[in-house]
């Protein structure tokens, strides 16, 4: 039996009664009733409980100081464990069950196995399924502005503790999306952007507006790449770059996750951040290679497989982190590289570490986070109710972002953040050997080889042994093995060369395939043609 109480008093030790609060009646042989009147009390009471990826959360919101002694807020999203989940059950009902001695109902507290049921009924829980929690304003696909608190149902993502906004024009025009750029671009002075060398002009001070833009506007865009900072020593503003973006969208300085060099022990870690549901997350001091799968999954895909701590059972989340990654000549290699975008910046100095940033810009964002929210979502705005003119072709995984985001940018004048993309495949060391080994390869094209042939190809030929001991070098010379694992993971790929053809020097597209097994043995071939 459940049924609502008045005012009144409770037996069994007493206490006065929440007014209209749920009265559940504890039944033997009704265990599932029990769990399912529960559930309903805590939908009527509008209790903060939420359904992410298979585990039951609830925001967890905590007053922060920064350096300077301000208050700021942090959210995250953390599981709801049996002890907090009696807690929700007891705000949401008063729990009751017959006492034969007194012969009337007695207040009890509410049942340990029935939390844990609740806690364990995945796919029958009727508590509103989110995916992220935003802590500032957003933007969906057709321009409009969400800034309601609560769960948005076409997204699915939680806006909770949203700040106050200023004033903003109703149809934002071109002249709107100017102005609030320069807003952004003001907080951006002081940092020592470089170009990649015979590369786009401003690309890289485009790629950080779009990093200040790119995690307000989770609503219209489910993914984005990761923005990649990159500098040849400590001490130019990579960090403090990272701590501009979180605290436009959070009113904080970002979550770090320590990078890992063992890949197995970062991905331990990144798992973590992504339970917590961060809507940021920094990758801090990537000095290397960056390369994770679990990265490249979060990055693009619509639904991973997480693994909370301690547990042997893995949960379905859908990622909407926003992620950034910096580092002292970091690298990205193999998949990252179509999904990263690079800021470069360089003060050429030989103590960068002593420079100060005067305009003190994540002050100035703290101090008025609303005008920087505002002016992101101007410009996004005014992009989409224009009609999207000159809209880019898309990138690949990040179709919304390059629609909203990087078009808009290139409206306002903006160098085209993906052309950053084209220093990360020059850099990655997989793409240069595999270039080099085209150019090295022993036979004309289309003959077939094994491997240990191709190795006995070296022999006399410095230029395709200086190559090979790069791809697969070992103790006792080349390893047939490793030789064979990179050929694999190169094969079918395709690498422009300039070679002479007739006389003339045109540019030929090279790639090597897997020949058909003979006799057991895998071949390899270069070929121009369009063999698959």
């Amino acid at each position: 039996m459940a049924k609502r109480m008045e005012n009144g008093a409770g037996g069994g030790g007493g206490g006065r009664l929440m007014s209209n609060r749920l009265q559940i009646e504890i039944r033997s042989g009704e265990f599932t009733r029990t769990a399912t009147l529960a559930e309903g009390a805590m939908i009527a009471a509008e209790l903060p409980v939420y359904d992410r990826g298979g585990m039951l959360v609830y925001p967890v919101e905590t007053d922060m100081k920064d350096e300077h002694g301000n208050t700021i807020k942090s959210v995250a999203l953390q599981p709801i464990t049996v002890p907090l989940m009696r807690q929700f059950m007891e705000t949401a009902a008063e729990f009751v069950k017959y006492h034969p001695t007194l012969k009337t109902s007695v207040a009890v507290d509410p049942p340990e196995k029935t939390a844990k049921l609740i806690l364990a009924r995945h796919g029958f829980w009727p508590f509103p399924r989110i995916v992220g929690v935003m802590t500032a304003q957003s933007i969906d696909r057709q321009g409009n502005i969400i800034d309601r608190e609560g769960v948005h149902e076409p997204t699915r993502l939680l806006f909770h503790g949203l700040p106050d906004l200023p004033p903003m024009p109703p149809h934002p025009t071109r002249d709107d999306a100017l102005a609030a750029l320069e807003t952004l671009k003001g907080l951006l002075t002081e940092f020592p952007f470089v170009d990649p060398p015979e590369g786009t002009e401003g690309v890289s001070k485009s790629v950080a507006v779009a990093a200040l833009i790119s995690p307000l506007c989770r609503g219209a865009d489910p993914h984005d790449p990761l923005f990649v900072v990159h500098a040849p020593t400590a001490g130019t503003g990579k960090s403090y770059l990272c701590k501009l973006v979180a605290a436009i969208l959070t009113g904080r300085a970002c979550p770090v996750v320590a990078y890992a060099v063992d890949e197995h022990e970062f991905e331990k870690r990144l798992n973590s951040a992504l339970l917590l549901g961060s809507p940021v997350v920094s990758l801090d001091n990537v000095n290397g290679t960056l390369k994770s799968l679990l990265l490249c999954q979060a990055l693009s895909e619509d639904s991973i497989q997480l693994r909370p701590l301690g547990t042997s059972i893995a949960v379905e989340t859908e990622p909407r982190a926003f992620f950034m990654a910096n580092g002292n000549n970091i690298a990205v290699t193999e998949d990252m590289t179509r999904r990263t975008l690079l800021i470069m910046m360089d003060r050429n100095e030989e103590r960068p570490e002593l420079q100060v940033f005067k305009q003190r810009p994540f002050d100035k964002i703290i101090a008025d986070r609303g005008r920087y929210i505002a002016a992101c979502l101007i410009i996004v705005r005014a992009y989409i109710l224009a009609g999207r003119p000159g809209r880019l072709p898309q990138l690949a995984n990040y179709e919304a972002w390059s629609d909203n985001v990087r078009s808009a940018l290139v409206w306002l004048g903006c160098a085209d953040p993906c052309d950053s993309m084209n220093e990360i495949i020059e850099e990655d060391d997989a793409r240069q050997m595999l270039r080099a080994l085209q150019a090295a390869w022993p036979e004309a094209r289309n003959i077939r080889c094994s491997c240990a042939e191709l190795i006995r190809a070296a022999d006399g030929n410095d230029e395709l042994k200086e190559v090979l001991e790069g791809i697969a070098g070992a103790k006792d010379g080349i390893s047939a093995k490793a030789l064979g694992k990179f050929l694999g993971k190169v094969k079918g790929k395709t690498q422009i060369h300039q070679m002479e053809v007739d006389g003339v020097v045109v540019p030929v597209k090279l790639k090597i395939l897997k020949a058909k097994l003979s006799g057991g043995i895998q071949r390899w071939y270069l070929t121009d043609s369009k063999e698959d």
